[in-house]
């Protein structure tokens, strides 16, 4: 059985649709899937794209991540294991809950407690209340521009 997240190379294994990403991941990697969904932002130099595939297992867990490049190379992803239904039940108690309940997978999976910081990159668990939601973090910096 493969490993979920592979904090030596980065790797986050989704399991449907089956695929690997990583800081090796490029854009073109995401063509054919049915459910993909491109936000495109220029930015003064440098092109930066976000896109969705739509619901997709990881490990056992149903989740929406979203997959940010820059440069046609991927530079973060962004995800909640713990789904909450839509902004109709929003509330920050019911937020703080899916962190907590983000935390607790991060821990199961990676067998330790953060920070979660590896020659490749990071992963984090954040409760954000200006977006208004928690997720979890897969960030590659060495994708970003300096």
């Amino acid at each position: 059985m493969s490993k979920i997240i592979d904090v030596k190379t980065g790797e986050l294994t989704i399991k449907e649709p089956a695929m690997v990403v990583s800081n090796k991941t490029i854009l073109s990697d995401f063509e054919g899937f049915k459910d993909l969904k491109f936000f495109k932002r220029q930015g003064k130099k440098l092109e930066y794209v976000r896109c969705t595939i739509g619901m997709v297992a990881i490990g056992e867990n149903k989740c929406r991540p979203t997959f940010y490049f820059e440069k046609e190379r991927l530079y973060m992803i962004q995800f909640s294991i713990c789904l909450q239904g839509g902004w109709e039940n929003w509330s920050e108690e019911t937020q703080k809950k899916v962190k907590e309940c983000n935390d607790a997978w991060l821990l199961k999976i990676i067998g330790k407690k953060p920070p979660y910081k590896y020659k490749w990159g990071r992963i984090s668990s954040v409760f954000d209340i200006k977006s208004g939601s928690s997720d979890i973090f897969i960030v590659y910096p060495e994708n970003r521009s300096k």
